[in-house]
């Protein structure tokens, strides 16, 4: 495949924005590896460099149509855009917070980071619940080590517990109603079950629904917000607050 072809894919296949981000974690993961001294403040420059060309080639998103599991509408470059826009703010308040707290150099959270818009991005162009659900996951992992406090008190562990309690028994929640969604849904039934084959069904989306309430902070999982939000990093604070409810809602 020549580079013409692949420009043409990934601009087709409306994946452009996460092959930049893509591009960048895969540097950052190599540099932190055998440049360890000086990866932090490279790390940074190539999430700032990322972020920067995702924001670009996200105006190639296509406005209508599908393909594969993915599906295009009117505002998804928008939204994309809106994403790196945030992470940017969140990385660059983070360095802010980091100096004024003399917080260690970690360059993994420059990989959470790129992730994190990873799959946002997926997140609002899925045309499955599969990937739906999966894009939402990781958004979730990379949220728990956003969250991590700076200080490791027996209250601000009780409150990251919470918080991750609360998003594993999502997660299990919508698993499970995907798994009754996907498994009636492809199931014959015959007349005798049409009735609790229906009822099935509709406990399994009142259960996936629930899953992407969490992802909305809102009732009944929003009891997990004033636990966590005053023991996480403001920055990361921000971002986590505002970047999943949007991708949600959308």
């Amino acid at each position: 495949m020549s580079f013409s072809q692949f420009k043409s894919f990934l601009i087709q296949a409306g994946l452009a924005t996460e092959f930049s981000l893509f591009v960048g974690l895969v540097l950052i993961i190599l540099i932190v590896a055998f440049f360890p001294k000086v990866g932090f403040g490279l790390s940074f420059w190539i999430t700032v460099f990322a972020l920067g060309t995702a924001f670009y080639v996200a105006s190639f998103t296509p406005e209508s149509g599908s393909y594969q599991s993915f599906s295009f509408r009117p505002f998804s470059h928008y939204l994309k855009q809106f994403f790196c826009i945030s992470a940017s703010v969140a990385l660059f308040g983070f360095m802010e917070w980091r100096q004024a707290r003399r917080d260690s150099a970690r360059p993994e959270v420059f990989i959470l980071l790129l992730l994190s818009v990873i799959g946002l991005c997926v997140m609002i162009q899925a045309n499955s619940f599969w990937l739906l659900f999966l894009a939402a996951e990781l958004f979730s992992i990379c949220a728990f080590a956003f969250a991590k406090p700076l200080n490791t008190n027996e209250s601000n562990l009780k409150s990251m517990v919470q918080y991750f309690g609360v998003g594993a028994l999502a997660s299990g929640l919508g698993l499970f109603g995907l798994s009754w969604m996907i498994g009636f849904g492809i199931a014959s039934p015959t007349t005798d079950y049409d009735a609790s084959i229906q009822i099935f069904q509709a406990l399994g989306s009142f259960l996936f629904i629930a899953f992407l309430l969490f992802k909305l902070g809102a009732f009944p999982f929003h009891f997990w917000v004033p636990s966590v939000y005053p023991v996480a990093p403001t920055p990361w604070l921000g971002y986590i607050s505002v970047a999943p409810k949007v991708a949600a809602a959308f």
